[in-house]
């Protein structure tokens, strides 16, 4: 696509904000640290400024796909800017790439795309407090429900094995506690109960007793499916 007054603007501003918005995060403050700031705060600011230049990347280039986008009224919004704020903050808290990745993700299709997103603000809350594990959990029990018409039984041990066969890596249990927490995933916990032959009875038959086995069945929620489409990457989404 050709270069436009437009879209030169997209990025000049995407640029601006982004910069003004990033400037006004404290790394270190107070007298006391002047000394750590020298230490630190060139590694420090050039690591932010990757973090800065990345997300101003993506929002341009989503920018310059849609020719009818007003950029002023995109990016000056209060709703954009608090959301840049936390994004970059969880950007900055994390040494994950991946994660990073998907906080941009989350904040192009949030708050710089055009359709609303009224789940947004949740959905980005959950990203930055997720590892990338979390996603990993999540996409594989979506995977593993294609074309099933009924949950997952054993869903931990089978979305392991998933994993182990694609070298990736997760915490399941930890992963799926949150997931579950969170309403992406639910859970229906079964019990059967059934009769087990005991030891021989002294006088008469075996002596039976009751034992119960309990079943747990997982599939991801709506919510979950609607968490994942958020964080898709919107610039394979909406090819130039």
């Amino acid at each position: 696509m050709s270069a436009t007054p437009e879209k030169a603007k997209a990025w000049s501003l995407a640029g601006t904000i982004v910069e003004a918005a990033v400037s006004v995060v404290p790394v270190f403050g107070g007298p006391a640290a002047v000394v750590t700031n020298r230490l630190f705060n060139m590694p420090i600011q050039q690591r932010n400024d990757r973090i800065m230049t990345a997300i101003q990347a993506d929002i341009a280039t989503l920018m310059q796909q849609f020719d009818s986008f007003v950029p002023d009224e995109v990016l000056s919004s209060e709703e954009f800017m608090a959301a840049l704020h936390r994004s970059f903050r969880a950007a900055q808290e994390t040494s994950s790439d991946d994660k990073r990745k998907l906080l941009r993700n989350a904040l192009l299709n949030g708050y710089v795309l055009v359709e609303a997103r009224p789940r947004a603000d949740v959905f980005l809350q959950l990203i930055s407090r997720y590892e990338v594990g979390h996603i990993v959990v999540l996409r594989a029990i979506q995977t593993l429900m294609a074309g099933r018409t009924e949950a997952l039984g054993d869903a931990q041990t089978l979305v392991q094995r998933h994993l182990a066969a694609r070298g990736q890596t997760a915490e399941v249990p930890g992963c799926f506690r949150a997931l579950i927490n969170d309403g992406l995933v639910f859970v229906i916990t079964e019990n059967e109960v059934y009769e087990q032959g005991g030891p021989p009875a002294r006088f008469g038959s075996p002596i039976a007793k009751q034992v119960t086995r309990t079943t747990k069945w997982h599939n991801i929620t709506e919510e979950g499916i609607s968490f994942l489409e958020f964080l898709e990457d919107p610039l394979l989404k909406y090819p130039d």
